[in-house]
């Protein structure tokens, strides 16, 4: 069996190289990255393993750009559309893999995240297969960590209980604007990095200390509030952050010992 993945230079794409080396020892792996001009690109390239394959694709430059989700209060224009589609199209094309893996884990398989749900999922594979059927009997885009329920806290906790290092995995780069070697700590994804790690037991250094920045403040709070409120509709991953929060803040905030004023209005949500 060949398994190609779709190797981003994050904390997924790391770990789902060992869940391939650990439960499919015999299998022939690839792992390819796509530089497509994204803000952290260097420092994705510069953290990356021996073992993957960087290739360039023309795409986000001065006109073309992220942009927002139309319905999204937790981030802001960081979303490529369409992204993983070509990116498993592409691979699919060049490595005539039998199974494309992507590093969604259980709580983004949401029906808003229309390129790396099960919809996606399936329907990707059945187009894909058909388009290469004269070249490779069948194609199946996978994602590992949500066929095994497990969440970004469940991949660490699992990638810690096999002896991977904690420097390899604190080494990945999942920061959306990282430039040099610290994540910014200032996007969603350094403040869901913070959590993830913590709630394992360890921690990584930030340009700026995700709980100084004002606005991540704000958006721990918009989280908790999302949950206090019956006119939004929030979906498995706003979920699942808003309980990382609460287990990450609740030992300290229980004992109500030198609290900040933030974190008293946090306490108040809570």
């Amino acid at each position: 069996m060949k398994i190609a993945i779709l190797y981003s230079g994050g904390l997924d794409s790391f770990l789902m190289y060992h869940w391939a080396n650990i439960h499919y020892p015999d299998a022939e792996v690839s792992c390819i990255f796509y530089a497509h001009g994204q803000d952290s690109e260097q420092a994705e390239i510069e953290s990356l393993p021996d073992f993957v394959e960087v290739r360039t694709i023309d795409w986000l430059n001065d006109k073309i750009k992220p942009i927002a989700k139309k319905s999204d209060p937790f981030a802001g224009a960081i979303y490529i559309p369409g992204r993983n589609l070509i990116f498993s199209a592409l691979v699919a094309s060049q490595e005539l893999a039998d199974e494309v893996w992507m590093g969604t884990v259980w709580d983004e398989d949401n029906q808003q995240a229309t390129d790396k749900n099960e919809k996606f999922r399936s329907e990707a594979s059945d187009l894909i297969s058909y388009v290469l059927s004269p070249f490779i009997d069948n194609v199946t885009i996978k994602f590992p960590f949500v066929e095994n329920k497990m969440t970004k806290e469940d991949t660490v906790r699992w990638a810690l209980e096999h002896n991977i290092n904690v420097d390899d995995i604190t080494a990945t780069v999942s920061c959306w604007h990282q430039e040099n070697d610290k994540p910014c700590g200032v996007c969603k994804q350094c403040l869901k990095r913070m959590f993830v790690f913590g709630l394992n037991g360890f921690s990584e250094d930030y340009e700026i200390n995700p709980l100084d920045s004002s606005d991540q403040r704000e958006l721990i709070l918009k989280y908790v509030r999302s949950t206090n409120d019956p006119t939004i509709e929030t979906n498995m991953d706003e979920d699942n952050m808003t309980d990382m929060i609460r287990r990450y803040f609740m030992p300290k905030l229980e004992s109500k010992i030198d609290l900040t004023p933030w974190e008293l209005d946090l306490l108040s949500e809570l």
